[in-house]
């Protein structure tokens, strides 16, 4: 079963979460703001039910094996 984690590097979380925020709760490496952007996004989201590993688009949530 996978499990989703907070990227490790605290630097990169901080600059991430900083721009979400200035983005509305939107993702930080989208242009467009739509209900499928907000953080978690639906394509990330789409990977967790998914199983698949691998980071989210702007790399602070990571999909890991258990």
């Amino acid at each position: 079963m996978a499990k989703v984690v907070l990227n490790s590097d605290k630097e990169l979380v901080a600059e991430i979460r900083a721009k979400i925020k200035e983005n509305n709760g939107h993702c930080a490496c989208v242009v467009s703001f739509n209900e499928d952007n907000k953080c978690i996004c639906k394509a990330f989201r789409e990977q967790i039910d998914k199983g698949e590993v691998g980071e989210c688009h702007c790399g602070l949530y990571i999909v890991v094996d258990n």
